[in-house]
């Protein structure tokens, strides 16, 4: 085919682009064929990168809505995904915001992130919403097991005050809704069972997990 591209990544990490072009005689007669090969790994590379970015929270370093959204869908491709969701709020974070400003606002948002991505474990995808609102993909879990990786969470958060260096400390609580993947489920339809088991964890008095 004319102009025909493809692309090969090498085992040693480099990325060839090769370009096909026919050869014709003044009759039009095929002679034969050009292939220009170029390797494109820093472009290859840039893309990536920028990729990356911008599926990343720049504040926290998790995925950011559109990258755990990504993640998600691609998760619950899979006919054979086991899985639950956990969806986040801080308590009162705006009253943080509000009395100790934006600075410690987000110093408190990275506090909680670190502490998030100690408890859960390798495999799950932590993303942040949005704001205060977290949600955690719980990769090849029930809800029991699940459950008791986030009230550990629950626990930890509330144990692990945040101190500034005006000798302020920063008490925090969570609240976390939890629900088991069901199969054939929508992205829409799973998400709304989260958001409907946090908010009983916020009516119920907040640092708590609800499971759907």
């Amino acid at each position: 085919e004319e102009g025909a591209m493809c692309e090969i990544d090498l085992r040693d990490g480099r990325c060839l682009e090769t370009t096909f072009s026919a050869v014709c005689e003044g009759d039009g007669a095929f002679h034969g064929a050009l292939v220009t090969i170029t390797e494109i790994t820093q472009r290859k590379n840039e893309e990536h990168r920028l990729r990356a970015i911008a599926r990343t929270d720049i504040l926290t370093g998790v995925l950011n809505r559109a990258g755990f959204l990504e993640q998600l869908a691609q998760t619950m491709a899979d006919p054979d995904a086991r899985f639950c969701l956990a969806l986040i709020d801080l308590d009162q974070f705006k009253d943080i915001n509000d009395t100790l400003g934006h600075m410690a606002g987000d110093a408190v948002l990275r506090h909680f992130t670190d502490i998030m991505c100690c408890e859960v474990r390798g495999a799950d995808v932590v993303g942040r919403l949005g704001g205060d609102e977290f949600v955690v993909l719980l990769h090849g879990t029930r809800l029991p097991y699940a459950s008791n990786i986030c009230e550990r969470l629950v626990h930890t958060v509330d144990t692990s005050p945040l101190g500034f260096k005006d000798q302020v400390s920063v008490c925090l609580t969570i609240s976390c809704g939890l629900v088991e993947y069901a199969a054939g489920e929508t992205v829409e339809a799973l998400i709304n069972r989260a958001d409907m088991a946090l908010y009983r964890a916020k009516r119920d008095g907040r640092n708590c997990l609800k499971a759907a």
